[in-house]
């Protein structure tokens, strides 16, 4: 036997790690040792684009992958983190949703879904998602959000949406009701049409990145324990509170193209917009900092 297989198995555990979820799969082949190292992966990583990149290898393939690695190679130990990055096509979703209710039954703390494709979104996610006490951090990137009757992050301190469409107007504000300990949100170029108003009630928020481009006209807050905001994208009024806590605020500003405007921007909207996040100087402790950027067309 080789000296790294008499190392102790939290070593193991660790170099393992480090390697992709194929690649350890991998090593299971070697000793009955490693096998065991192996079942207790706390972090599983799945790239249908990485792991398609070997001649040959089809959907199908990946799917097994995954079944296998899931069913057959993970023991029953908690998921540390579960990433997901594949392709979208109507076949894969309710694998796709099998998968994420594999996690979330393991007690996930992490998890990652990214659809690759613009063509198409996710349209469907499992409902024991939004009831999963053991998620601290959740990461979605072309999804359809619809939301069902009861969610309950009560966990959730790290939330990034990523090109997500909202399935109607009142989905933000359950949503972030939802989240009562969150403190850093990401909302980047998700669709936000017919909501021209934002409202973000997250009582322990430290950190908000916001990018949108053309809907929404006014973002609603008051954290008094918000420490930076960034926010880039079309014109927009900030309707805020106290802010104890503010040390860092960026704002930039851009017209979209004509073409894609979905209201006027007139001149009194346009002075008002361009003095609101001025505002937030009388509430910035005197080693913070904000920038303005903008109007850019």
């Amino acid at each position: 036997m080789d000296r790294i297989s008499y190392l102790p198995e939290e070593i193991q555990s660790q170099i393992v790690s480090y390697l992709t979820t194929e690649e350890a799969v991998r090593t299971s082949i070697l000793s009955r040792q490693w096998r065991k190292v192996v079942t207790t992966l706390s972090c599983l990583y799945f790239n249908q684009i990485l792991f398609q990149r070997e001649e040959k290898r089809t959907n199908e393939n990946f799917k097994d992958f995954v079944y296998q690695t899931l069913d057959h190679i993970h023991d029953n130990s908690d998921i540390q983190k579960m990433r997901l990055d594949v392709k979208f096509e109507d076949a894969f979703v309710p694998h796709i949703n099998e998968w994420k209710a594999f996690a979330v039954s393991h007690s996930v703390r992490e998890l990652v879904l990214n659809i690759y494709f613009h063509k198409a979104i996710l349209e469907e996610l499992p409902l024991c998602l939004f009831t999963c006490k053991s998620l601290t951090s959740l990461t979605l990137k072309h999804v359809v959000l619809v939301l069902p009757t009861t969610v309950e992050f009560i966990n959730l301190k790290a939330l990034t949406l990523m090109f997500v469409a909202f399935s109607d107007e009142n989905v933000p504000d359950k949503l972030f009701a939802s989240c009562s300990v969150l403190e850093h949100l990401e909302i980047i170029d998700c669709y936000l049409k017919n909501l021209n108003v934002l409202t973000i009630s997250a009582p322990k928020l430290k950190f908000l990145d916001f990018y949108s481009f053309n809907f929404v006209r006014e973002i609603k807050f008051s954290y008094e324990t918000l420490n930076q905001i960034i926010y880039r994208g079309n014109v927009l009024q900030v309707n805020s509170g106290t802010f104890v806590n503010l040390c860092n605020a960026s704002f930039t500003f851009v017209y979209p193209p004509k073409s894609m405007r979905l209201y006027t921007y007139d001149k009194e909207f346009e002075r008002q917009v361009r003095k609101s996040p001025i505002k937030l100087l009388a509430d910035l402790p005197k080693h913070g900092q904000i920038i303005t950027d903008g109007l850019l067309c």
